[in-house]
């Protein structure tokens, strides 16, 4: 009988890192917004695994638009983490850095503080995924 572990680790902040740069040229577009989770969904187009999603879950923060092109997703530097710590209120204590990531694109530069962050290329798992969540 296999176990599964009470609690994910997440992943090292160079794995993280590494994760983010996978996703490097891509282009994003928004699909949803699943309210009950914060859960954000966009769809990654552009690179040789096909068609993916980017889904940010228990998302508090975000300023991106609607489609962004040749993105480039990174961690928040310290200085950047405690800006933002500062100027939200309430939940904003419990900001850590690798919750917060910048996608630096065509369109600008965009922010994004979310907890969970994961990015889906198995088809069968994304169109589980969004009905589970109705996206």
């Amino acid at each position: 009988m296999t176990q599964t572990p009470s609690r994910v680790q997440p992943p090292s902040m160079g794995e993280l890192g590494r994760q983010l740069r996978g996703l490097d040229g891509a282009t994003l577009e928004w699909r949803g917004y699943s309210i009950s989770h914060g859960a954000c969904l966009w769809r990654v187009t552009g690179l040789p695994p096909g068609v993916g999603y980017v889904y940010m879950a228990a998302t508090y923060f975000i300023n991106f638009p609607p489609i962004m092109h040749d993105i480039r997703i990174r961690l928040a530097t310290n200085d950047e983490t405690e800006d933002l710590r500062h100027r939200l209120p309430g939940p904003g204590e419990s900001l850590r850095q690798r919750e917060y990531r910048f996608v630096e694109c065509k369109e600008g530069i965009y922010a994004v503080w979310s907890k969970g962050f994961c990015v889906i290329w198995d088809e069968v798992a994304a169109a589980r995924m969004l009905r589970d969540n109705r996206f």
